[in-house]
């Protein structure tokens, strides 16, 4: 099966392990990598994308809430 062409801002669905490593879960995540670095690497950075949303005082630094 040939490479499938990803681009920065691409809605990618992933499988994403649960933290104690029992399973896992396919999730939306938005890649985030620059578009120049996607055809030289392996690897891509992609952001957790989810419809809970947690209450204000309980959001870590680097959530953050679209509205």
């Amino acid at each position: 099966m040939g490479r499938r062409v990803v681009k920065r801002g691409s809605v990618v669905l992933i499988r994403y392990p649960f933290t104690d490593l029992s399973g896992a879960k396919v999730r939306p995540a938005i890649i985030i990598t620059p578009d120049e670095f996607l055809k030289r690497v392996d690897d891509v950075i992609c952001l957790f994308v989810s419809s809970v949303v947690p209450e204000r005082n309980k959001l870590l630094p680097m959530d953050f809430v679209i509205e």
